[in-house]
């Protein structure tokens, strides 16, 4: 991993390639007044920049240039890309799906779909066609992509009331964050495998289970961050944590992954002091650390 893209809370995107310590490319999208999140790899060439203004950027890497198109007029809750749908992006806000789709070098909402069910956290199960929705309560809603559109497909019951989705993009399996500290895992099939839980991370007695990131690095392991300021990695084979990274002086706000292969062991962090900090699995520690001066991250990714 040598390069990260950063959004900002001021609606400037910036390339930061860690071997030259230098921002290799700068745009402004602060014509539209958005605060920059999420960042999302669309392809090779290009990154999706959520703005909280309505829009979605879409930003050239190579180029430089962007483009900009006005999804919806409520405030989106998420946006997805799908590898088996590779012309399209998907949007949610509280109601509403919307496709969009890349045709001929221009995008054009395809379709949207509405939802009975209000839709605060969502996200894609990985190598599916499905998606899913919580409005934060006790229950997850499962569509299915069929015939250029989505329809509602099921639920899943959950005792607790939901706080965050999070999926893997390459394993078969998504988890669920319920406001009650813990963590519920499922196969893409909605069968529950895994619950890790507070008394579980006991031995590391300075370890908040608020976490603010979640990420899966694998099918074996989880790493999480939060308002304890470490880093912890949960082996899942037997549902504790296994290590922990301290180093950052903020509460942790976002973990990233490149695409995984057995090659990379690294991965990225910020914290609420804008401090940026590139780690080694393999390794078992920071291999690189700097803090970002005058504006503040908002959203990083790793490409």
């Amino acid at each position: 991993m040598t390069r990260i893209c950063l959004g900002f809370t001021n609606g400037i995107l910036k390339i930061f390639d860690f071997k030259t310590t230098k921002y290799t490319a700068c745009i402004n999208f602060r014509l539209c007044f958005g605060v920059i999140k999420p960042l999302i790899k669309f392809d090779e060439k290009h990154m999706l920049v959520g703005l909280e203004n309505k829009f979605v950027g879409i930003f050239n890497i190579k180029s430089r240039k962007e483009t900009r198109i006005k999804y919806s007029e409520e405030l989106f809750t998420n946006i997805f890309t799908i590898p088996s749908q590779k012309n399209f992006i998907f949007i949610t806000d509280e109601n509403f799906f919307y496709a969009w789709k890349k045709s001929f070098g221009n995008w054009n909402l395809d379709y949207k779909v509405f939802s009975q069910f209000k839709i605060k956290y969502s996200s894609h199960i990985p190598k599916s066609n499905l998606f899913i929705t919580s409005d934060g309560k006790d229950c997850l809603n499962i569509w299915s992509i069929f015939k250029d559109s989505l329809f509602f497909s099921g639920k899943i019951k959950i005792k607790e009331n939901i706080s965050k989705i999070e999926s893997s993009l390459h394993e078969k399996c998504f988890l669920v964050q319920t406001k009650k500290n813990f963590m519920h895992i499922y196969t893409n099939h909605g069968i529950l495998v895994h619950i890790l839980s507070e008394p579980m991370c006991s031995k590391f007695s300075n370890h908040s289970f608020f976490q603010n990131s979640i990420k899966f690095y694998n099918k074996n392991i989880l790493l999480t961050g939060g308002t304890s300021r470490n880093i912890s990695l949960w082996d899942l084979r037997v549902k504790k944590i296994v290590r922990q990274w301290k180093g950052h002086i903020g509460s942790i706000e976002q973990i990233d992954i490149k695409n995984f292969h057995h090659e990379n062991t690294s991965f990225i962090s910020y914290d609420t002091s804008n401090v940026v900090k590139l780690w080694d699995i393999r390794q078992e520690c920071e291999t690189k650390s700097f803090k970002i001066h005058n504006n503040r991250i908002s959203f990083l990714k790793s490409f």
